[in-house]
């Protein structure tokens, strides 16, 4: 019981530590007399840089991983049967499109696994 105790206690503690640290402007007094909290938080509706930034480098290092696993000629004859098939089909063509950076990290990727292979 005194380890319930203690636990209570200590969640009053920082509940009322949060309440000292409030900015005494963060309430508002409404027309008909009710003091209500201010909300300080603006919704900001930006654009999804970082996320844009990190599934770029996925499909490159995706494209590179198979540039390198499938070879170059396999994967450009799978390139070329996903351009003959449907819209989706063409747009996903286009996206894994080998461009310089993934040839260059499938050639990395070999000389990693050829280094890893060594006696």
């Amino acid at each position: 019981m005194d380890h319930q105790i203690r636990l209570f206690n200590n969640r009053v503690s920082r509940i009322e530590q949060a309440y000292a640290t409030r900015i005494p402007n963060a309430y508002a007094i409404t027309s008909d007399g009710l003091v209500v909290p201010r909300s300080r938080r603006r919704l900001r509706f930006r654009f999804p840089l970082r996320a844009l930034i990190y599934g770029f480098a996925c499909a490159v290092l995706l494209k590179g991983f198979l540039i390198y696993h499938l070879g170059q000629e396999s994967y450009s004859a799978r390139i070329d049967t996903l351009l003959a098939g449907s819209t989706y089909d063409q747009f996903a063509a286009r996206v894994l499109m080998p461009d310089p950076a993934s040839l260059w990290l499938a050639e990395k990727y070999a000389l990693a696994v050829n280094f890893i292979r060594q006696p």
